[in-house]
């Protein structure tokens, strides 16, 4: 009876030990994908920057020809 109370107890650790470890994997996968967001503001906000200044130091800034 000891040796099973023992093995169930080493059950419940294994457990609990994988549950952690699920959680674990859960928050680093959230926070990977925050980190490729960040990345994506990133280039989308220095590329808004960089249209600015040329506009700014240009006057007028197209990126296309205008159609005449």
């Amino acid at each position: 009876m000891q040796r099973n109370m023992s093995s169930d107890r080493n059950v419940d650790g294994l457990d609990n030990l994988n549950d952690y470890t699920n959680n674990l994997q859960e928050v680093l996968a959230e926070a990977e994908s925050s980190v490729h967001v960040r990345h994506i503001i990133q280039l989308v906000l220095g590329g808004s920057v960089a249209f600015e200044l040329l506009d700014r130091f240009s006057g007028t800034w197209m990126v296309t020809k205008p159609a005449f």
